[in-house]
Parts: structure tokens; C-alpha cells; sequence
């Protein structure tokens, strides 16, 4: 897959970790060039109750044909 994920996302609390309503659910290590480790897929519980999910990827349209990428 190629792609362009969003990297140093801000989840609310310290850089270094995201604010306790927010679970990490898959990392990568990016950028390429100067690799850290960065959230790439995260689940969340709402204030209202509710629960959110989120993914940095993709953004590049022909990704969307793969199934495992598609909800």
C-alpha cells in the first residue's frame, strides 16, 4: 500500500501519550526518513457514552479497493 499518513497526532495529552479515553490500537514507525513510533489507528469512549474510532490513513483513493482498509 502507498499512502501518506498523518504523523505527530494530538490526542488530548501529553505528546508523549493520549488523554485516558483514548486507546491506541496499531502503530507504525514513520516518517520513513527519521522513523518513530506514531498512532496510526485508535479507538475512543465520548463523553455522551458513545465510542469513536479513527485511522490516519488512507488518503490515496486506489487504497480504498483494498477490503481490509474498508469498514
Amino acid at each position: 500500500m502507498h499512502d501518506e499518513p498523518n504523523i505527530s497526532n494530538y490526542f488530548g495529552g501529553p505528546a508523549t501519550r493520549p488523554v485516558p479515553n483514548v486507546t491506541p490500537l496499531a502503530f507504525s514507525m514513520l516518517p520513513p526518513d527519521a522513523p518513530g513510533r506514531e498512532i496510526v489507528v485508535w479507538g475512543g469512549d465520548r463523553a455522551d457514552g458513545g465510542r469513536a474510532s479513527g485511522i490516519v490513513m488512507p488518503h490515496c483513493y486506489n487504497n480504498w479497493a483494498n477490503d481490509d482498509l474498508r469498514p
